[in-house]
């Protein structure tokens, strides 16, 4: 048995490695999250949450301005919801949820993002406008999808499209939402 106290409340990453005789070895890694007592939730957007933003997601005074969804800390283009479903840092300006869009020389279009794989609540759809005002579900034909891990909360998902016949220009954006 091993024991321990922790020394501050957060996030804190325990790896436990088994060996035998012979010098073999097998290992798992997993997260405890360290509070102060008070109750704490574990799906994954509230790890991420404490994470992020230590005890201040027990203070609701600054849910709007710093640690809710709809706050943006970093004052870049993306809310919080948005950093958290594609795999951004809340306090890092930065630009998560940006698609790249090439043609793969078929005649399709390869289309890659970075997401978030470890909430099973959140889902990605693919969207298409011809002007960037009327937006709607893609209904051509994804010919394929593929994730691929990053680290143990992100994947690059990389889609083969169909390039839609008859337009001179569409545009794609990825919209994540809570299923």
């Amino acid at each position: 048995a091993v024991m321990g106290t922790p020394v501050s409340t957060g996030v804190a990453w325990v790896e436990v490695i088994a060996r035998d005789l012979r010098g073999g070895a097998v290992s798992t890694g997993f997260r405890v999250i360290v509070g102060d007592g008070g109750a704490l939730s574990d799906t994954p957007r509230d790890i991420w949450n404490f994470d992020h933003f230590g005890n201040t997601v027990r203070n609701p005074a600054l849910e709007s301005s710093f640690w809710g969804g709809s706050a943006n800390p970093d004052e870049d283009p993306a809310d919080n919801d948005t950093e958290y479903a594609f795999a951004g840092d809340p306090n890092t300006a930065d630009d998560p949820g940006e698609l790249g869009i090439v043609p793969d020389g078929l005649g399709n279009l390869e289309l890659t993002y970075v997401r978030r794989s470890n909430d099973p609540n959140l889902g990605f759809r693919l969207q298409s406008s011809p002007d960037l005002d009327a937006w709607a579900d893609f209904a051509g034909v994804v010919i394929s999808e593929v994730a691929t891990p990053l680290d143990a909360e992100s994947e690059r998902a990389t889609l083969i499209v169909q390039a839609p016949a008859g337009f001179p220009m569409m545009h794609y954006r990825i919209v994540a939402e809570q299923q």
